[in-house]
C-alpha cells in the first residue's frame, strides 16, 4: 500500500492517525527527574507482574499443616512434592525455582493482603488495585501513573515506564508521564489505517516530526507535530534496545516474551522506572489441578530466568519484582475440581534488597468471612512500601492516606 503524507495527514482528526503497539500516543519518553528520588534511590526499577483471573493463594503458598485447609479442600488441597519453607507453609509443586530464591533470601511473601469490603467482580477488583481507591469509582488515574506524574521531565530520550500489554494498564494512566504499551520491541511504532512496511511507518513518522506543522489547521497540526516528534523518538529508542542486547535467558509462553524484552529494557538502561508484564488465566473455577500448575510453572521458571539474567548483567540491585491478583480463590474447592473468586491472598515481592521471609499475619482458616480469608494487611501497605522505600517518594499524596508501615524493603 502506498501513502503520501498529504494521506497521512488527512487522518489528523481521528485517533488512529498515531498509534504505538496497539496504544493512541499520548507523546512518549520523557526523562526521569534524577533530583527527584535522590541519589541513594536512583536507577531503581519495579517490574509489576500481575496474575489476571484471581490467582489461588492457598495453592501458591500452601498451609500443609493445617487440618482446616485440607478439610476444605479434599481434593485440591496439596500434600505431594511441596517445597516447604518453614514448618508451616510451602510453596505449590511447581514453584520450585522460586523456592530456593526464598532460601537464597531474595524473596518475601506477604500474608492475607486484600482490602475491606472485598469485591468479587475481576473488572472492579482491578480497579481498585490499579487505582489504590477501593472508596471511588470514578478514578481515571492510576498509583503508579500518579508517581510517574511527579518523577517526570520532558527529555524525550528516556523511557519512565512501560507495560508489555496490548493495552496500557489502569494502574499506569498518566496526566502527563509518558508511557506506552507496547507488545513486540522490533516492530514497536506508529500505525495508521491499512497495513504498512514497517520501514514505510518510520519514513511518514520521522517526515511529520521534521516538518514542523508546515501544513493544515496550526493548532492540530502543531500538537501532530510534537507528538509525531516524540513517538518517533522513542521507537527508535526501542528499537536500538532490541537490536543492542539479546537475552541469553531461557524464557517460555507469553510471560516469558515480556520478561526477556523487560531484560532489554532493563540492559539499555532507558531510565525505565516501571515495567509491567502480565499472565492470563487463573480464573479457575473448574479443572484447577493442572492448569493452575502449569501456570505457576510458567511463573516460577520465566522469573527464575528474569532474575538470573538481571544479575548477569549487573542489575540485580536496582530491580524489584512484585506480584499480585486482583483476588485470591474460596477457601472452600467447589463441585468442579476448582475454586470460585474469594478476598485475601499474598503477595510475593523479589529482589536483592528486600526484607525477606514471611511478612504480615497469616489468614486464619477457622474465622472467615462469608466463606473468604479475612485481609490482615491492606494492600495499599505494599504500594506504600514501593513508593517510600524502593523509590524514596511521599506515598500519602498518590495514595490519598498513612497505611501501617509493611517492612517488606
Amino acid at each position: 500500500m502506498n501513502i503520501t503524507r498529504r494521506q497521512f495527514l488527512s487522518h489528523g482528526s481521528t485517533a488512529s492517525l498515531v498509534a504505538l503497539g496497539g496504544t493512541v500516543a499520548p507523546g512518549l519518553l520523557r526523562r526521569a527527574s534524577a533530583a527527584a528520588a535522590g541519589a541513594e534511590h536512583q536507577g531503581r526499577i519495579l517490574v509489576v507482574v500481575e496474575l489476571n483471573g484471581g490467582n489461588d493463594g492457598l495453592n501458591t503458598v500452601i498451609p500443609f499443616e493445617d487440618p482446616n485447609y485440607h478439610r476444605a479442600r479434599p481434593e485440591l488441597g496439596i500434600r505431594e512434592g511441596i517445597h516447604r519453607l518453614n514448618e508451616q507453609f510451602a510453596l505449590h509443586p511447581a514453584m520450585g525455582e522460586l523456592a530456593e530464591l526464598f532460601k537464597r533470601g531474595r524473596c518475601a511473601i506477604v500474608h492475607g493482603v486484600g482490602y475491606p469490603n472485598p469485591n468479587r467482580s475481576h473488572f472492579r477488583s482491578m480497579e481498585i488495585w490499579h487505582t489504590a481507591q477501593p472508596e471511588a469509582t470514578t478514578a481515571e488515574h492510576g498509583w503508579l501513573g500518579s508517581y510517574l506524574d511527579e518523577v517526570s521531565s520532558n527529555n524525550p530520550s528516556d523511557l519512565n515506564g512501560i507495560a508489555f500489554t496490548e493495552r496500557l494498564p489502569q494502574s499506569l494512566r498518566a496526566d502527563h508521564a509518558n508511557i506506552p504499551a507496547v507488545r513486540e520491541l522490533e516492530s514497536y511504532g506508529v500505525f495508521v489505517e491499512g497495513e504498512l512496511d514497517a520501514g514505510v511507518k518510520r519514513g511518514l513518522i520521522k517526515e511529520l516530526s521534521e516538518s514542523g506543522g508546515a501544513r493544515g489547521s496550526a493548532a492540530v497540526i502543531d500538537f501532530l507535530t510534537r507528538q509525531a516528534s516524540q513517538t518517533y523518538a522513542g521507537a527508535e529508542e526501542l528499537r536500538r534496545a532490541a537490536e543492542r542486547y539479546q537475552p541469553q535467558g531461557e524464557y517460555e509462553g507469553p510471560l516469558g516474551g515480556q520478561l526477556r524484552m523487560a531484560a532489554q529494557v532493563i540492559a539499555a538502561d532507558l531510565g525505565t522506572r516501571v515495567i509491567h508484564v502480565s499472565l492470563d488465566g487463573f480464573d479457575t473455577h473448574a479443572n484447577q489441578p493442572g492448569m493452575h500448575a502449569e501456570l505457576l510453572a510458567q511463573l516460577n521458571h520465566n522469573l527464575w530466568s528474569f532474575l538470573e539474567e538481571v544479575d548477569s548483567i549487573g542489575r540485580a540491585d536496582d530491580v524489584l519484582v512484585m506480584t499480585y491478583s486482583e483476588f485470591g480463590r474460596r477457601v472452600r474447592e467447589n463441585g468442579s475440581r476448582g475454586t470460585d473468586h474469594g478476598a485475601a491472598a499474598p503477595m510475593l515481592f523479589f529482589g536483592n534488597r528486600i526484607q525477606p521471609g514471611f511478612h504480615g499475619q497469616p489468614p486464619s482458616l477457622d474465622n472467615l468471612e462469608d466463606g473468604d480469608l479475612k485481609h490482615s494487611t491492606d494492600f495499599r501497605s505494599a504500594y506504600q512500601a514501593v513508593l517510600e522505600d524502593w523509590f524514596g517518594t511521599p506515598a500519602k499524596e498518590i495514595l490519598g492516606a498513612t497505611f501501617p508501615k509493611l517492612a517488606v524493603l
